[in-house]
């Protein structure tokens, strides 16, 4: 079997022969706070995939400093009262203007502006910056200090206890080692504690009427969706990339028992996604809304390039993959290609033999930081990747769209077998295909971005 189905399949087994999806906790269930955590440890542990999309963290007087920043007009807890509550992402791109803008969020605060429906936006802790600043958004609270403070040391032992026993017979079943997630569970478990008060702190003085948040799986944003369902409060997530079976985030096929703090709606950005994984909520509270930000660049968009312009789009966790095939083709084509690479935010400045190839390779362009990924799109006529939405995007501007055959290819089994995008086996066999790929610039369409409703947002509300 491959190696990536036999993970997935002895995750989820193995989590249903321990009884880790009927845990309780105070209406929690601990397990779901970390299993995002264990998959990906599991997958690392068996070698199938590198280090994730996030940033290194900062030594202790640095992030000391950092944490100060949110006592100094920042305090979510001088957040006024207000209808919606909208939780953004922290990973943001810099504008034409030198101001750093919410690329999953800002649309839906421009909506609520324009329509004068007050909100509160926040934003949770990011390691490396603190937090982009000046930032597009005019108030930002930030919750860096929401998980910080007094915690009840029985919660978090009760907490602890109840995983800790579970998840070393877990390790010990697949065959990983359990220091690194020993080690989560105890960070989680005081985070647990601590959090929970301060965030129904939190919403009970703003008691906002809904919560929008991007990342509904960050254990931030589950504490605030389980106090929140407590409440009464409706949580709604907007979808911020890619959806699978195998993104534990989402894919909760075997539980019996529906993870608490799961967000009670999801926003899709097309139709074909509902069906991408199975979600432990309804169809009804699974909602095609569309892709602002997509949308938006479409529109402007001038056309792309040649066919033989070559972008190949890297990822965090298969960055070495990705820049090996890059690599691998520059070398094995006689005719002249054009060919760049658009590492991930989290690659810039990483360290190992590949990526020091890739930066003495004067024959490959190297994208990074800030540039703006859709514009690439117009100077490229065909991507490359493994399964970020990136590849998608392109492939609906018009580019040829090739998944490479690494790990994770599984995420986009649905879009392979609907022929959004091409499998390739190997890299003689991506040189041989271009070859033979024409030049022709089409726009395809379909219901992988499927147009906003702005309106179906506000009925929402």
């Amino acid at each position: 079997m491959d190696p990536y189905l036999k993970a997935y399949e002895e995750f989820t087994e193995l989590e249903i022969a321990f009884d880790l999806d009927t845990l309780r906790l105070n209406e929690a269930n601990p397990w779901e706070l970390i299993r995002f955590f264990a998959y990906n440890e599991l997958m690392k542990a068996r070698g199938v995939f590198g280090e994730g999309q996030h940033r290194a963290h900062k030594g202790v007087l640095k992030k000391l400093k950092e944490h100060s920043v949110p006592f100094f007009g920042h305090d979510p807890i001088t957040a006024p009262r207000d209808r919606v509550l909208v939780i953004g992402h922290q990973r943001r791109i810099k504008t034409d203007q030198g101001l750093y803008r919410d690329v999953y969020c800002e649309p839906y605060l421009e909506i609520m502006q324009k329509n004068n429906i007050p909100f509160n936006y926040m934003e949770r802790p990011y390691s490396l910056p603190a937090h982009f600043t000046p930032t597009e958004t005019k108030k930002v609270f930030y919750l860096d200090n929401i998980l910080l403070g007094k915690h009840d040391s029985g919660s978090k032992e009760n907490f602890v206890s109840l995983l800790k026993t579970k998840a070393a017979q877990f390790c010990k079943e697949l065959g990983i080692p359990s220091g690194p997630l020993m080690a989560y569970i105890d960070n989680a478990g005081r985070h647990f504690s601590a959090g929970t008060d301060n965030i129904r702190r939190l919403l009970k003085k703003i008691v906002p009427k809904k919560i929008v948040m991007a990342i509904g799986y960050i254990r931030v944003n589950q504490l605030i969706s389980l106090e929140a369902k407590k409440m009464g409060i409706e949580v709604i997530e907007i979808q911020h990339g890619i959806i699978s079976k195998f993104h534990m985030g989402y894919s909760y096929e075997k539980w019996r028992k529906n993870p608490p703090a799961f967000p009670d709606k999801i926003l899709l950005f097309g139709d074909d996604w509902a069906a991408c994984a199975p979600f432990p909520i309804d169809n009804k509270e699974l909602i095609t809304l569309g892709a602002p930000r997509f949308q938006d660049k479409k529109k402007i968009s001038q056309g792309i390039g040649a066919r033989k312009n070559i972008l190949f789009i890297s990822q965090g966790s298969i960055g070495e993959n990705i820049i090996s095939a890059a690599l691998e083709l520059e070398k094995s084509v006689d005719e002249e290609l054009h060919i760049g690479i658009k590492l991930h935010p989290a690659e810039v400045g990483r360290k190992s033999k590949i990526y020091d190839q890739l930066r003495q390779n004067g024959n490959i362009d190297i994208f990074d930081g800030n540039e703006d990924i859709y514009a690439l799109y117009e100077q490229y006529g065909t991507a490359v990747g493994g399964y970020s939405t990136a590849l998608l995007e392109a492939r609906e501007f018009g580019l040829v769209a090739y998944c490479l055959d690494v790990p994770g290819v599984h995420y986009f089994d649905r879009f392979i077998t609907n022929k959004k995008v091409s499998l390739i086996s190997s890299i003689h066999h991506l040189a041989e295909t271009i070859k033979k790929q024409g030049d022709s610039k089409n726009r395809n369409t379909g219901n992988i971005f499927s147009d906003f409703r702005p309106d179906k947002f506000l009925e929402l509300l």
